[in-house]
């Protein structure tokens, strides 16, 4: 389950907006018992099996407007954005004295570059479509993983970057302009 981001702006020059940008996300499953045979001898099966994820994304932006022709409707942007994002998980698997289990915390910081289409219904609102075309992210985070007679501890640091057009990225929303 994936809230739509809220978002809100504020325009403090002629086409010039800053706003933030907030969402959430949950994603769960829980497995009693599966199972899958193929024939004699190949048989795959997955029994007392629990995921639970939650992440949080916060964002700070600045957006340039350019009006397509005379329009006061329609309009073309790009965005600069400054992102913050946690999320934690754990899956489990057994039960009992078998349970055996990971939790995994990030953090990830970034900036990005973006651009795309507002359609203005209202002078307070518009509806978006957004294209993320590049950035910077550098994410942190800590692992634990509990067998039945040891615990394991761990730490992630990495960073990335991407400069490119990815269709997986595309953004639908509506802003809401003070």
């Amino acid at each position: 389950m994936t809230l739509v981001p809220m978002i809100v702006g504020y325009f403090f020059a002629k086409n010039l907006a800053v706003g933030c940008r907030f969402s959430y996300n949950r994603s769960y499953l829980d497995v009693g018992e599966i199972g899958l045979s193929l024939g004699e001898g190949l048989s795959f099966s997955v029994k007392d099996f629990y995921y639970l994820q939650h992440g949080y994304q916060s964002s700070v932006f600045l957006r340039s407007y350019i009006p397509i022709g005379e329009s006061k409707i329609f309009g073309l942007f790009g965005e600069l954005q400054l992102n913050h994002t946690f999320s934690e998980w754990k899956a489990t698997m057994g039960r009992d004295d078998l349970l055996q289990g990971v939790y995994q915390n990030t953090h990830a910081i970034g900036i990005g570059l973006g651009g795309g289409l507002a359609v203005f219904l209202t002078d307070f609102a518009a509806a978006e479509v957004m294209l993320n075309v590049g950035g910077y992210d550098y994410k942190w985070g800590y692992q634990s993983i509990k067998e039945i007679d040891k615990k394991d501890e761990g730490h992630l640091n990495s960073s990335s970057a991407d400069f490119k057009i990815d269709l997986f990225s595309i953004k639908f929303g509506l802003t809401f302009y003070l």
